[in-house]
């Protein structure tokens, strides 16, 4: 085992993201789809070729065509109704744990929220889509193949303040368990 600095883009606010798609597609695997597991070639695969032009993360989609995720990240996207809806991972994928707070915080707050088939063209209604991880929080998708998400930088501000207001909570609650516990 060995210990890193976080990286970067786990510090502070992350830059808005611009994302193409990945020419590297995410096999069909329902029995493996939405676990965390460490066989993540395509991914690595993904993360090179995302290197080898210039680009902080690409977009993937799997054998079908279908999105499903960055090659790091969970994705939620927002239609001009102001529904957030995200990728539907049955056959590929990882169901994130920042992806289930950020979905359970949007419906606590009273916001419509799906999981979805979503195919390149479907998104060309959305108005702003944000991606997430529980190393970088969630980042602003400033482009998606090129078309300007003008409403991203918003929605992901709204996104982090929704997790901020849990983890907030979270750690108040901690210390309360601390001081009562210390019996101070």
């Amino acid at each position: 085992m060995s210990a890193h600095e976080l990286p970067a883009h786990a510090r502070g606010v992350p830059a808005p993201l611009a994302l193409a798609r990945s020419s590297i597609e995410l096999a069909i695997q329902p029995r493996l789809a939405g676990i965390k597991h460490l066989n993540r070639l395509e991914q690595v695969l993904a993360r090179a070729e995302c290197d080898a032009r210039g680009q902080a993360d690409a977009w993937m989609g799997d054998a079908e065509g279908f999105v499903i995720a960055t090659t790091m990240r969970n994705l939620f996207f927002i239609d001009a109704d102001g529904e957030w809806y995200t990728p539907r991972l049955a056959r590929a994928g990882i169901i994130g744990a920042t992806r289930q707070r950020l979905w359970r915080k949007l419906e606590q707050a009273g916001r419509r929220v799906s999981e979805r088939d979503i195919r390149p063209s479907d998104l060309s209604g959305c108005s702003a889509s944000v991606a997430c991880n529980s190393v970088g929080g969630v980042v602003a998708i400033s482009h998606l193949d090129g078309r300007a998400l003008d409403e991203s930088e918003s929605a992901a501000e709204y996104a982090r303040s929704l997790l901020n207001e849990l983890d907030t909570r979270a750690t108040q609650r901690s210390e309360s368990n601390d001081k009562a516990g210390s019996g101070d």
